[in-house]
């Protein structure tokens, strides 16, 4: 894995960790390395457990929310 990639998942989880500091996040995240891997590991906050069932949190991106005009291809980019 380059180091561009462990750079990019490293600042990635920067950003959650700021956001529980300040209180303005509760989800847990980590980075952590599995064989040459170095990734990024977010607790899922879009899911709530009552009890014994999951129950789905609705939840918009930036895009939209404005009624952005976005493709799957341009929303999501892989990176190798």
């Amino acid at each position: 894995m380059s180091v561009e990639c462990e750079q990019s998942a490293v600042r990635a989880a920067f950003t959650p960790f700021l956001g529980k500091l300040l209180g303005l996040t509760t989800f847990e995240s980590r980075v952590q390395r599995f064989g040459d891997r170095l990734v990024l590991i977010i607790e899922r906050c879009d899911r709530n457990i009552p009890g014994d069932k999951v129950a789905r949190i609705h939840q918009e991106d930036a895009a939209q929310a404005l009624s952005l005009p976005w493709n799957s291809d341009a929303k999501f980019e892989a990176v190798d």
